[in-house]
């Protein structure tokens, strides 16, 4: 059960952190991400992403140094939140392509201008993304 909990663990505070800058970065440059083009984009910002994950294991232990313990209460509860944000992801997808979600629409540059989402997902708040990832 420790190591489990250690892998889990590592693979919260080494993925997470990096993602959650994917978006904000991608759509406050986005004029300068399609001048540069779809395919560098994507090599920057996910190399990026690699990188941050790098480091962030790089200092693992530092990261992940007390054990807390299990309080089976809060797993109970995190489990419910980790369920809750697959069943929104696989709504999430209805709406949306893989493609769509990564940006490469969005990233060319001729972007299609399919107007605000109000369906789906979107109908109820505005970045699942955001939503999803706080419940993971």
């Amino acid at each position: 059960m420790d190591t489990l909990r250690y892998i889990l663990a590592l693979l919260f505070v080494i993925l997470l952190p990096s993602t959650l800058f994917y978006w904000p970065i991608v759509h406050g440059f986005i004029g300068f991400w399609r001048r540069v083009g779809t395919a560098v984009t994507i090599i920057v910002m996910w190399g990026g992403l690699a990188l941050a994950a790098f480091g962030l294991y790089q200092v693992r232990d530092l990261l992940l140094r007390g054990d807390l313990g299990t309080n089976w209460v809060v797993v109970a509860l995190g489990v419910i939140c980790l369920g809750v944000s697959i069943w929104l992801r696989v709504l999430h997808l209805r709406t949306f392509s893989i493609l769509q979600l990564w940006g490469l629409p969005e990233l060319a540059k001729t972007p299609d201008t399919q107007g605000l989402v109000r369906t789906g997902l979107y109908a109820r708040v505005r970045h699942p993304r955001y939503l999803l990832a706080l419940l993971g």
